[in-house]
């Protein structure tokens, strides 16, 4: 295989903390939007009308996980930035693939399908699936190769296009009478359209003409052959880590209501809407770094330092989330969200480990461990689905049986943390620095709650724990946060290491 002499493309300039700060900021408006429609939608659509959505968008962001089998991830590991190109192409091909046997397998199942879904309403939109899952798939394409070129920009742009679009086109739906769960659907649909359409934009017209230049059919097999392992270990392992928080929707189906759905599903939004906010953005921006740092010792000090300030700013949140989440459901979103707040107390907890653990899974694919990561994976998700379906079926109990699916998944995140500090040749001696720092902010938290309930009842007291929060949170990030940055050598450190490295004229 040979390749036409390499020309790279500009990167945009910026450091590790602005690219993640750029992500964010677009995320967060993103999210505001998300929640500030969630005030509006949950008051003019019933419980049920989102268990409709919810059953839908689990269809859909199971097999979406899958991508281009994960090929997509590959455009970050050459050096040369048309080979970077060709392997763009690769998993658009393969993506295509994917939605047209997806196409075959609506065509052939489709009422096996809807038998098995048991909602009539989801019925017709079966055959927009193979549609949204390319839209999804290419969707995640452009997001990386904007990753590779540092153009986090544009992805911020795009997500605030999907969420505004939405939003805008289910208040549409709903004021032409459309009923609850296809106005739902239907925005929803558009507003992932909507947001691929605006990155689909801004990548061709930069980089249209290179994407276009360079394409070689004679490299595709090589590249093929070179990344496997992202089909092989990597797309499995996608699959089975999303089927683990999606199908949690249809085995609750199984066993509970269209209401129930709705009230479960509605939680965990309002619990990972905040958590993905900046998780993802770190996850997109830690691989680039991760794969390209090469000074020994600084990711390593990054990650420590990293997980640490998480775990101090987080837990007095996890520990008001577990204590104060009905009273807060019922002041937001209405008295009939009031048992969303029960399901989010305990996914408060899941929602903590992914946050402290969802943007380091990067080491696996830049220490070449996804067959590693595809075990734990399957093993740590498979028992969180078994031991959720065994309680439902012997109590009956959604509330229940979601309590021991988080303990399973808390248990399953330490252990997973363990191996990706191994595989990555970090100290694990230093995770148990991470518990001390839980313990120190959590214990003072939790007592401090618990004395305030024992005296103060309903709303007093929900105002009561807020001001607490807002003086723990303060005190923890003087003391532990602001403190420890302000200290010479840790502040050197990661200015060091957050700041853009030189790179190779080549490079330019």
């Amino acid at each position: 295989m040979s390749f036409r002499p390499d020309h790279r493309i500009v990167r945009e300039k910026g450091s590790f903390i602005s690219h993640v700060a750029m992500l964010v900021t677009g995320t967060a408006i993103s999210q505001a939007v998300t929640f500030g429609a969630m005030l509006v939608l949950t008051r003019l659509f019933a419980p049920d009308a989102f268990g409709i959505l919810a059953v839908f968008m689990t269809i859909v962001s199971l097999f979406s996980a899958l991508g281009g089998a994960r090929y997509e991830l590959a455009i970050m590991l050459p050096d040369e930035d048309r080979i970077a190109a060709n392997v763009f192409h690769v998993a658009t091909l393969v993506l295509t693939g994917i939605c047209l046997v997806s196409l075959l397998a609506v065509t052939l199942f489709h009422q096996r399908l809807a038998a098995i879904l048991g909602e009539p309403l989801v019925d017709s939109w079966l055959w927009a699936i193979p549609a949204v899952l390319f839209v999804n798939g290419f969707y995640q394409v452009l997001g990386y190769w904007c990753g590779r070129m540092k153009r986090f920009r544009h992805v911020a742009v795009s997500r605030i296009a999907q969420s505004s679009g939405t939003v805008f086109m289910q208040i549409a739906l709903f004021l032409v009478h459309a009923h609850g769960g296809v106005a739902l659907i239907g925005g929803w649909i558009f507003g992932q359209s909507l947001g691929c359409v605006v990155l689909v934009t801004q990548v061709f017209r930069q980089d249209g003409a290179f994407l276009r230049s360079s394409w070689d059919l004679r490299s595709i097999p090589h590249l093929l052959r070179t990344y496997r392992n992202f089909p092989l270990y990597k797309a499995p392992y996608s699959f089975v880590s999303n089927s683990s928080s999606q199908l949690v929707v249809v085995v609750i189906r199984m066993f509970s209501n269209l209401t129930t759905v709705g009230l479960f599903s509605m939680a965990s939004r309002a619990i990972y809407l905040p958590v993905s906010l900046i998780a993802s953005s770190m996850n997109q921006v830690f691989y680039q770094k991760a794969a390209t740092e090469t000074a020994p010792g600084r990711l390593e000090a990054f990650v420590n330092r990293a997980l640490r300030v998480q775990v101090v700013l987080m837990t007095p949140l996890l520990f008001f989330a577990a204590f104060e989440s009905r009273l807060v459901f019922a002041a937001v979103f209405g008295v009939r969200w009031t048992e969303s707040g029960a399901f989010a107390a305990f996914l408060a907890f899941a929602g903590y480990m992914y946050f402290l653990t969802s943007w380091l899974d990067r080491l696996f694919d830049v220490n070449s461990r996804q067959r590693l990561a595809l075990g734990l994976e399957v093993a740590g998700n498979l028992g969180s689905l078994v031991a959720l379906t065994l309680t439902l079926y012997l109590s009956g109990s959604a509330l229940r049986a979601v309590a021991v699916f988080t303990v399973t998944e808390v248990t399953y995140s330490v252990i997973w943390l363990y191996f990706a500090y191994h595989v990555a040749t970090f100290k694990t001696a230093n995770l148990r620095k991470l518990v001390l720092d839980f313990l120190a902010t959590g214990l003072p938290t939790a007592a401090s709650l618990i004395l305030i309930h024992t005296f103060i009842h309903g709303w007093n007291a929900l105002m009561v724990s807020a001001i607490a929060l807002l003086a723990m949170e303060a005190f923890v990030y003087v003391r532990h946060v602001r403190g420890d940055l302000a200290h010479t050598s840790t502040a050197e450190r990661f200015r060091k290491f957050w700041a853009d490295k030189k790179t190779p004229p080549s490079w330019q």
